[in-house]
């Protein structure tokens, strides 16, 4: 019959472990604590009429409606998609900001 037994370090005290981690820079995101804050370049008529987007999200593709008669640096706010907040189900947001690309030259 099998005992379950601590597991006992044969050396050093009991005290606490720090680590520090460092979080490499993703192509994509921005971090802000648990936050996430992404840029969504739009096309002129894409802001003025709305349209639907995919987006990259850390939990896969997400659609996303742009709405009608966006203005430039609008910012769209999707809860609960952001980084997770300690070891609870609490997850931090997704923030869009909308970038209205207005193009270089008008052709005919």
């Amino acid at each position: 019959m099998w005992r379950k037994r601590r597991a006992r370090l044969q050396w050093g005290e009991h005290g606490d472990l720090f680590l520090r981690v460092f979080i490499q820079r993703h192509p994509d995101f921005r971090i802000e604590q648990h936050d996430l804050h992404y840029d969504l370049p739009v096309a002129p008529w894409e802001a003025v009429l709305g349209s639907k987007v995919q987006i990259p999200t850390p939990h896969g593709t997400l659609g996303l409606k742009v709405p009608a008669v966006t203005v430039n640096h609008t910012e769209l706010r999707l809860r609960g998609k952001g980084l997770p907040q300690g070891l609870g189900d609490k997850m931090g947001d997704l923030y869009v900001k909308v970038f209205v690309e207005v193009p270089e030259s008008i052709s005919d």
